[in-house]
């Protein structure tokens, strides 16, 4: 299974993108103490990708989380979605992975 995750921090410097690929495995046995085995997960970093922030785009967040108002944060809170959407599709574009995978 696929799992990508994203971040923004607050050093509002951009945006952290990792994908991992994440397979569970069959418990190989009981650990003592315990009524039944658990199964381990193994993972692999398959990529990770940073879309820093222009300046446009950091002057307006810092702006809007200072003073803007409702209409200020909303429209933020859409170019956000289409900035973290951006840095998404950077990074599968580098590792060659599809959307739809």
């Amino acid at each position: 299974m696929k799992l990508l995750g994203c971040m923004s921090g607050t050093s509002l410097d951009g945006i952290d993108v990792a994908l991992l690929e994440v397979e569970e495995r069959e418990p190989t046995g009981v650990p003592t103490g315990l009524p039944t085995a658990i199964p381990t997960v193994q993972w692999e970093l398959r990529g990770f990708h940073s879309r820093r922030f222009t300046s446009v785009e950091g002057d307006r967040i810092r702006s809007s989380l200072r003073g803007g108002g409702p209409r200020d944060l909303a429209l933020l809170h859409t170019a956000l979605g289409m900035w973290f959407a951006s840095a998404v599709r950077e990074l599968l574009e580098e590792v060659g992975v599809a959307a739809e995978e």
